[in-house]
């Protein structure tokens, strides 16, 4: 069978494939009379059976035969879009900078609080991942940008490009303020020697525009994320075992002390205003939405579908919500009122050398977590400029704005002085229209959307979206705000 042939074959069967749960017709189609609207052009030139033909060349190439065969063993661990890749990117783009500020979460909404939303949270992330992966299937848009033009109309996609650009960008402005949080405790103890130096504002940035330029800046220039899968499932491992850490230190410290110790009192449910600032914070410790139509579109063609695209959300966030809970429990009771933003500022690593092996693959975690949020944001650039995404635009030119926005990220790193400001302002404005809204109403406007059509759970599950989206953007920016005011 010819390349041609084979493409065509997929193209039909992938055109043929019924949607998950969903009855797919024609008046399902965003370009459908029903919609009253004119067919949605892409600014660049998008051939969906060439993208099919690649994908087969693609899938030709990598079943050739390496000429290492211990290399090409080791590389077929991890298989380009599998679904051992899916997961460990997706928790990959999950885990990280919000990790670490989880257990501030549980002090300020509460234990029993924080579980719940937690799982909620949890919940709604897997099906707004559900709902995209199926708008995709219908649609045929590769982006939340396409998305938003072609299925809410003009105007809308550079409103989305905006806030996917601040959403990632700002999220690796958090990656870099978190590799000065790890340095923080490092320098400033004083039981083994540091040159002074390094104990200044200069020298405490110099070292993390050191680990900016070899690991961030560097991992963020590649082009698609699945190159990063490995670096993910290391990245991902150390975020592990530093959770494995904490529980171990919580063991040995905060959980040997009373209630009613000097640390301060366990909340298990707190009210006001106060209680809202974890739900901003579990938002944003759960935000992956961004990075699903790249990861999806980077699915193996012979997998690639909502239903299996849904069984790697599901297991990754599964996954994501585990360590998420044990860091925020765990954390919270080895410091109860002493957590106030990053717990990463309360270890002391050069005391317990498994924190130290935790802090370095902490470092490694949150590099790979800047490159993935990069081509993201670059992509929103590309598309209010035109240039299409970042497969569509030359290697220089990517090269170029990757750089930018890596040194604009970094600069502002070194500025603000609270990380807990940037994830409670990106939890709550950008996540109740990226993470919720958006997914829901793509679903809704991309056809068919009838009780008799869709179904109960889906009438359902896209209404606690919109919900969950309203309330994160009134009461979690009004939160983060009045934080910031009265402290």
């Amino acid at each position: 069978m010819s390349k041609n042939e084979a493409a065509v074959g997929l193209a039909e069967d992938n055109s043929s494939q019924p949607q998950d749960g969903v009855e797919v017709s024609d008046d399902m189609s965003p370009y459908s009379a029903h919609t009253g609207k004119e067919p949605f052009h892409a600014p660049y030139k998008f051939d969906a059976a060439h993208m099919v033909e690649e994908e087969v060349v693609d899938l030709e190439q990598q079943q050739k035969p390496r000429q290492c065969p211990l290399l090409y063993k080791i590389v077929g661990l991890v298989p380009h879009g599998g679904f051992i890749s899916n997961v460990y990117n997706l928790a990959s783009a999950t885990l990280g900078a919000g990790i670490v500020s989880v257990a501030s979460g549980f002090h300020d909404s509460g234990i029993i609080i924080s579980v719940f939303l937690l799982v909620i949270v949890c919940i709604l992330t897997i099906y707004s991942i559900r709902l995209l992966g199926i708008t995709m299937e219908k649609t045929r848009l590769r982006s939340y940008e396409e998305m938003a033009k072609g299925l809410f109309g003009t105007g809308w996609d550079y409103f989305t490009a905006f806030l996917m650009w601040i959403f990632c960008w700002g999220t690796c402005v958090s990656y870099a303020m978190s590799v000065g949080d790890l340095l923080t405790p490092i320098l400033q103890d004083d039981t083994y020697y540091t040159p002074p130096f390094l104990k200044t504002t200069t020298g405490h940035r110099l070292l993390i525009a050191l680990v900016w330029f070899v690991g961030m800046f560097s991992l963020s220039l590649p082009k698609e994320i699945n190159s990063l899968r490995y670096a993910s499932v290391v990245g991902v491992s150390f975020i592990i075992f530093f959770v494995i850490c904490m529980i171990i230190h919580s063991s040995m410290n905060g959980l040997q002390e009373p209630i009613d110790s000097t640390h301060g009192k366990l909340i298990l449910a707190n009210t006001g205003i106060t209680a809202v600032n974890g739900l901003t914070l579990f938002v944003y410790a759960f935000i992956v939405q961004v990075n699903v139509p790249e990861i999806y579109m980077e699915m193996a063609p012979y997998r690639k579908n909502p239903r299996n695209f849904t069984i790697d959300a599901t297991v990754s966030m599964c996954g994501v919500a585990i360590l998420n809970l044990l860091s925020g429990i765990f954390g919270y009771l080895d410091f109860r009122e002493e957590v106030t933003g990053s717990i990463l500022l309360l270890y002391k690593p050069k005391q317990d050398v498994l924190f130290l092996i935790s802090y370095i693959g902490i470092c490694v975690k949150l590099c790979v977590g800047f490159a993935i949020c990069t081509p993201t944001s670059r992509d929103a650039i590309y598309y209010c400029l035109r240039w299409g995404k970042t497969c569509d635009v030359n290697r220089w030119v990517n090269y170029a704005v990757s750089g930018t926005l890596a040194l604009l990220a970094l600069i502002c790193a070194f500025f603000i002085p609270n990380i807990t400001i940037v994830f409670n302002l990106l939890g709550g404005v950008c996540g109740c229209f990226l993470a919720f809204m958006f997914p829901a109403f793509f679903f809704i406007y991309s056809g068919g959307f009838t009780y008799k059509k869709v179904g109960f759970w889906n009438f359902l599950g896209c209404f606690l979206l919109l919900v969950a989206g309203a309330v994160s953007l009134v009461f979690g920016t009004a939160a983060a705000i009045y934080a910031q005011i009265y402290g």
